[in-house]
């Protein structure tokens, strides 16, 4: 029996397509937390404890950034709620939007490709051209739903902001393309359109183009004839005005949040004009590479050297393929309206991301593969309506073997390859492993396979790899001869780096730490108290490293017998510290034995041990 196709087996095979992106997805569901995930999560309680939900909402993203993103991660709070902030919960989460991007992703396609219905086909062809739609939307979709460059999306906890814009962007382009023309858009609907932009808003900044990019594919929708592109656009324009009310909303609180400075221009990075448009070009092939040549550009990070120099053959390559496709998006505006429109759309995607203002996306690369999130989505529909088009009217020719097998085996194939991207965001070390060799000349890559390292218990490995990179944290490289207990060789390094003024706060609270198991208590004393002086919040809230300064300064008066001034710093120690500052509570638990506090010691060791502290950092130094 053969499957066809048919209009309201909509929703039914959105459901499936979201499935299938699930099914592939579950493999990643583990506990590993990578890159900023560490940061996020691991590092703080910011985003994860209820107390610091007001905290977490009125502060940039860090506190110490340009992004205001409060309802991606108030969701990062509510699922905390529902299974304690562990990781394989974000990612199951982050499986679970996915997916449902997946089935919108299909609707959306379904709308796009459509082929048109009874009033507008030939005679006795409207079933055939509406059944040729739904099955190049629904293999588009898979396309959509297993493709390479979404792995990181739908995989790294921290990319959630990108997701969760990307969802509810669907979403606004679901309900904005769901009227003939924004003229008869329902009250409601305009509501909608206004309350999903505004969300789209406060989880990613690129959402702040909906506006702009609303009208684009609502009038792709409708299949403009040749030449009336630009009408078509006219007629949405309501449905932009109700996403400009959802992006004026968040612009007024982002403006109050931010206190004025709403975005930050960066500075340039020196190319000149001829290195930036090279940065710009070498932007735009790293993201078409993403796309079309998932083997040779996939992958966690698109590094290239900076200033660009002038003779650098991947800016070149792409400044003539950015050249082509406005060519290609002119001329599809005259002939091919709807092709034009989503060419159109599809630079628009790209635009936040397109280096014009140089931007730091860690280390120096150009792009990344979550920034690829909207523009392989409009790829795919771009691909779709070409094909589409060449066989509208003509069922027979989509729905036969020798059309499906092949592309049902090019799917399973991208799919298979998705999957052994997966696998590796399933491995801390091995995902740095692969950035390093992709990239053998960025030091950032290095820095973190280090650091992955480390947090694998290779010490050797990690001090060996923290030698040979030069922009390596010097704090990272103390801390590995810490671990290896090699004091006096780290107390060199942190001297050097605080003499220089590198490795911030952290630099002089390992100082302290280290100087303290010298035995110099004096010297310690005063790095602790310095890291406290210069780490009080503009609440006045004292932060994680000076919860940690405080407690192991406790700790030392407790250990050279100034039990007052243990006893006091201790309970400063234990009002600052959060839920996840698993070294703060280590270090009270410590000082509460060392005073005798059975009660109090017993109650901290379990605060650290929840946090994630080994039971070997609850045991004073000279007793290990």
């Amino acid at each position: 029996m053969r499957l066809r196709f048919r209009p309201n087996w909509a929703v039914l095979t959105a459901l499936i397509v979201g499935a299938t992106a699930l099914l592939a997805q579950l493999p990643a569901v583990r506990r590993v937390l990578i890159w900023d995930d560490v940061y996020l999560f691991e590092a703080s309680d910011l985003y994860t404890s209820p107390a610091r939900f007001v905290e977490a909402v009125t502060s940039p993203l860090a506190k110490e950034t340009i992004y205001w993103r409060p309802f991606a991660t108030t969701s990062f709070l509510v699922e905390s709620l529902v299974h304690g902030g562990v990781a394989e919960g974000f990612r199951a989460t982050a499986a679970l939007l996915f997916a449902t991007c997946a089935a919108l992703a299909c609707l959306l396609l379904g709308r796009i490709v459509r082929r048109g219905d009874a009033a507008t086909a030939r005679p006795g062809s409207a079933g055939a051209a509406v059944e040729t739609g739904w099955a190049v939307a629904v293999y588009a979709a898979m396309l959509f739903a297993l493709h390479p460059v979404n792995v990181e999306t739908a995989t790294w906890i921290a990319a959630r902001f990108d997701l969760l814009a990307g969802l509810l962007t669907l979403a606004v382009l679901l309900v904005a393309t769901g009227t003939p023309d924004g003229a008869s858009a329902t009250r409601a609907r305009r509501f909608a359109i206004g309350a999903l932009t505004a969300a789209a808003a406060m989880s990613k900044e690129w959402a702040f183009l909906l506006p702009a990019f609303i009208p684009l594919v609502a009038a792709a929708v409708s299949n403009p004839a040749p030449g009336r592109a630009w009408q078509a656009v006219r007629v949405a324009k309501p449905l932009a005005m109700a996403s400009a009310w959802g992006v004026g909303i968040v612009l007024l609180a982002r403006t109050e949040v931010m206190s004025g400075a709403v975005f930050a221009a960066r500075a340039s990075d020196g190319a000149g004009a001829l290195g930036s448009a090279l940065l710009v070009g070498r932007s735009y092939l790293g993201s078409i590479g993403s796309i079309l040549l998932p083997t040779s550009f996939v992958g966690p990070i698109h590094w290239g050297p900076r200033p660009v120099p002038a003779g650098d053959a991947t800016g070149w390559v792409g400044l003539t393929l950015l050249a082509a496709t406005v060519v290609a998006t002119l001329l599809a505006w005259r002939r091919r309206p709807r092709i034009g429109l989503l060419l159109t759309a599809f630079l628009l995607a790209w635009l936040p991301t397109s280096q014009i203002v140089p931007i730091t996306i860690g280390g120096p690369a150009d792009t990344a593969d979550r920034f690829q999130f909207l523009t392989s989505f409009l790829a795919v529909a771009i691909l779709a309506e070409v094909v589409a088009a060449r066989v509208a009217w003509r069922s027979e020719v989509v729905l036969s073997r020798w059309f499906r097998v092949p592309v049902l085996a090019g799917l399973i194939a991208m799919g298979a390859f998705s999957s052994s991207t997966r696998n590796r965001w399933n491995d801390e070390v091995r995902f740095w492993e692969w950035a390093s060799d992709g990239a053998p000349k960025s030091v950032f890559a290095r820095g973190h396979l280090a650091r992955a390292a480390l947090r694998a218990g290779d010490l050797e490995r990690a001090e060996n790899l923290a030698r040979r990179n030069e922009d390596v944290d010097p704090t990272f490289l103390a801390e590995m001869l810490v671990r290896r207990e090699r004091f006096a060789a780290a107390r060199v390094v942190l001297d050097d780096a605080v003499g220089r003024g590198a490795g911030g706060r952290g630099a002089l609270l390992l100082r302290g730490d280290v100087r303290a198991r010298l035995g110099d208590a004096v010297g310690a004393l005063g790095d602790f108290d310095a890291v406290v002086a210069s780490d009080v919040g503009a609440a006045g809230r004292y932060e994680s490293l000076a919860a940690v300064a405080l407690a192991m300064g406790a700790e030392v008066l407790a250990a050279t017998g100034e039990t007052t001034r243990a006893r006091s710093r201790v309970v400063q120690a234990a009002d600052v510290a959060g839920s996840q500052d698993a070294a703060a509570w280590a270090a009270v638990t410590r000082t509460l034995r060392r005073l005798g506090d059975v009660e109090g010691a017993a109650v901290a060791a379990q605060k650290a041990a929840a946090a994630g502290a080994a039971p070997d950092d609850l045991i004073p130094y000279e007793r290990r």
